[in-house]
């Protein structure tokens, strides 16, 4: 290069391409290793400034705005003041528009250029500018920024240092802009690797192993952030496939990741790994190429929530199973209190009435004979009117204490050999037919839970009322036989007798409801309503069939699990 001012000889000429040339290789390899945008800058205007012996050589950028020009990279010499930070646009007023057309411009002295009014000379003597070179650099036709160069004497310049500058502010421009690319991207790495290694959620990258026909087989682990080992519960697996570590891991995993990693498409589940006994939340993503196959996972342990969703639908079906027990207990209930209060009207009629109808006898009767005990023989018979009211009487108390009993009684469980009862009712109702024939049809009989001693009574008065129907009939048919289902036990108590219609079926357990006239069947009406209440203490049910003249069927059930 030649000295500041001094005419290029022929030699300088010749030399210049091979100088220009090495410099500008020297610059590239300067500045490749630089990171920082404004290093580059400093740094390229320092050897530019070296190389054409200048005073000042300054890198200016467009500060987003029309006002104002920020300088980046500033080197000086034999100090000329500095330039270095944000300066109006108005200072460089008299070079402003040759640049923004994308000219460059250079001036031998700024004292006599007639491009540059004496107003804007003054200022130029402060800035030591005497001699200037500028070439402007574009980006689609915008001015982004110039790069410059001044000496504080008048200088002549040449080609090769205009041509010079011109390479220098393409090259340093690009360098900066590759900076401050890669600070972008550092600065993102940097974000991206402190949320990778603060984030709670797991997270790996895996690379998918196929077989030859294309099945993902396994996958080996490339990265992991701290939390991964959190979520999973192992850790030190870089560099290890899946299979080495759970070899039984469960091929669902495969599928799902292989699935990602062949088409591209992210995928959102959750399911449990078995293996580890965990239940995972898992967003699988495709990352690099797609050769790669290699898939992101970010994923999180929700095993205590899942455990904690079972236990609160476990908890709601336990509570809509009590709501629902409660539900029928109280229907239960409603219908006891609706028996109860039936029973309480048949109670008060029958003290109106059945136990009233007696007593008016007793008292009439009883006037009758004592107005005629001049007639023993009229006398007897009234007397013997008021001895049957009585035993009426007392019949009917009876059968009220009895009922009574069954609803006061507390049930004793315990296993029940229906057979053996079936055996001691027959003996309790046998004084009432030894005088014509029974045939007794008993099938076989199971155990069951109940009270032993109210069941008996259920049989007793079933096989008493089917005797008292079947008496006329030659023979008499009775019947008795179980079924079973998977929740409870049915059994049936069949005769050949009266029957009755089918239309008072709901009337025959009722307290003290006859269907038939005392002269025709004698009875209290109070046995079936015993039965019933019975059955229904033992959480069963108990219901009739039959039709007049064809006999009657009592069908009644008995839980296999009682209440």
């Amino acid at each position: 290069m030649p000295e500041p001012g001094a005419p290029a000889s022929s030699d300088d000429r010749a030399r210049a391409p091979r100088s220009r040339f090495e410099f500008l290789l020297n610059l590239s390899d300067t500045l490749g290793p630089l990171t920082d945008p404004a290093a580059v800058a400093a740094e390229a205007c320092r050897l530019l400034g070296e190389a054409l012996n200048v005073d000042r050589a300054f890198f200016a950028e467009a500060d987003g705005g029309p006002e104002t020009a920020q300088v980046t990279g500033n080197w000086v010499y034999r100090n000329p003041g500095s330039l270095a930070g944000k300066n109006p646009m108005s200072d460089v007023g008299w070079i402003l528009a040759t640049l923004t057309r994308g000219n460059s411009s250079s001036i031998d002295d700024t004292q006599v250029a007639d491009s540059i009014l004496p107003a804007e000379r003054s200022a130029l003597v402060a800035h030591g500018i005497a001699a200037y070179v500028g070439v402007p650099l574009l980006r689609d036709g915008r001015l982004v920024g110039a790069l410059c160069v001044s000496a504080t004497q008048p200088r002549k310049w040449t080609e090769d240092e205009l041509e010079l500058v011109r390479e220098v502010g393409e090259r340093v421009y690009a360098a900066v802009e590759r900076a401050r690319a890669e600070a972008a991207v550092r600065a993102s790495e940097a974000r991206y690797r402190t949320l990778f290694m603060s984030m709670d959620e797991g997270f790996c990258t895996i690379e998918m192993l196929f077989d030859p026909h294309g099945n993902a087989v396994d996958y080996r682990y490339l990265d992991m952030n701290p939390a991964f080992s959190r979520q999973s519960g192992f850790e030190g697996v870089i560099g290890h496939t899946v299979r080495e570590i759970f070899p039984d891991l469960e091929a669902y995993w495969f599928d799902l990741y292989g699935h990602v990693a062949m088409t591209g498409e992210a995928r959102r589940v959750e399911h449990a790994a078995a293996e580890l006994g965990r239940v995972y939340d898992v967003f699988a993503f495709r990352v690099g190429e797609p050769h790669e196959r290699h898939v992101a996972i970010i994923f999180s342990d929700i095993t205590g929530r899942k455990q904690a969703e079972a236990t609160i639908r476990e908890m709601n079906r336990t509570l809509e199973q009590r709501i629902d027990a409660r539900t029928r207990e109280l229907s239960e209930e409603r219908a006891a209190l609706q028996t109860s209060n039936e029973e309480l009207e048949a109670f008060n009629y029958s003290v109106s009435h059945d136990l009233m109808t007696p007593v008016r006898h007793v008292q009439g009767f009883a006037q009758l004979a004592a107005k005629h005990l001049d007639d023993p023989d009229k006398a007897r018979r009234f007397l013997g009117i008021v001895e049957q009211g009585a035993q009426r009487m007392e019949a009917l108390i009876g059968a009220m204490l009895t009922l009574s009993r069954t609803g006061r009684r507390e049930l004793i469980l315990g296993s029940v050999d229906l057979a053996d009862v079936m055996t001691q009712a027959q003996m309790d109702v046998r004084p009432k037919i030894l005088v014509r024939p029974v045939d007794w049809r008993i099938g076989p009989l199971p155990h069951v839970q109940g009270d032993r001693v109210m069941l008996q009574q259920v049989m007793t008065n079933l096989l008493d009322n089917a005797v008292k129907y079947t008496h006329g009939r030659q023979p008499a048919v009775i019947e008795v036989w179980a079924e079973e289902d998977a929740q409870q036990w049915t059994i049936h108590v069949r005769d050949n007798g009266a029957g009755f219609d089918p239309a008072y079926a709901s009337r025959l357990f009722g307290i003290f409801q006859r269907l038939h006239r005392q002269d025709e069947f004698e009875g209290t009406g109070i046995g079936l309503s015993a039965v019933r209440r019975i059955i229904m203490r033992h959480g069963g049910t108990v219901s009739a069939t039959g039709a007049p003249g064809q006999g009657a069927t009592f069908t009644f059930t008995l839980p296999k699990r009682p209440a």
